[in-house]
């Protein structure tokens, strides 16, 4: 459970949103996709050691909701119980800042918002990844 509100408080500290320009074709921008109320789905979380999995979870997030308010705050809340607030930025259009973590933005519709997040240490000889990815819905 401590990795789903560490997943869910990175993600809710996102970029401190830049004005994006609309493109020729008039559709949303990636700020104006993601500001407003997003449903959990779930989160996957995978560790490998030298390229070996050594850790691989799927945690079922419904019920969770992220409110991403335009002044650049999200509020986390659990069955309509609030639980956190965070900061949130835009890196572009690809990346998204929450409480200082970069995630990717992997794939963002009207509809679904998936991003991850991985890191990678090496010492010792030794190797270790930890991949975390988020999937949420409207």
């Amino acid at each position: 459970m401590k990795k789903v509100f560490l997943g869910l408080a990175l993600v809710a500290s996102i970029v401190a949103c830049k004005k994006d320009d609309k493109n020729d074709s008039g559709s949303k921008t990636t700020r104006e996709k993601i500001v407003g109320i997003w449903l959990g789905d779930k989160q996957i979380d995978v560790e490998k050691t030298n390229g070996t999995v050594t850790y691989s979870d799927t945690t079922d997030l419904t019920g969770f909701q992220l409110n991403f308010a335009n002044d650049g705050n999200v509020f986390f809340s659990i069955g309509g119980f609030p639980l956190d607030t965070a900061s949130w930025a835009l890196n572009g259009d690809t990346k998204i800042l929450l409480d200082g973590e970069e995630f990717t933005i992997k794939n963002l519709t009207d509809n679904q918002f998936h991003v991850g997040y991985d890191s990678t240490y090496v010492g010792g000889g030794t190797t270790m990844e930890y991949m975390m990815d988020i999937y949420l819905k409207r």
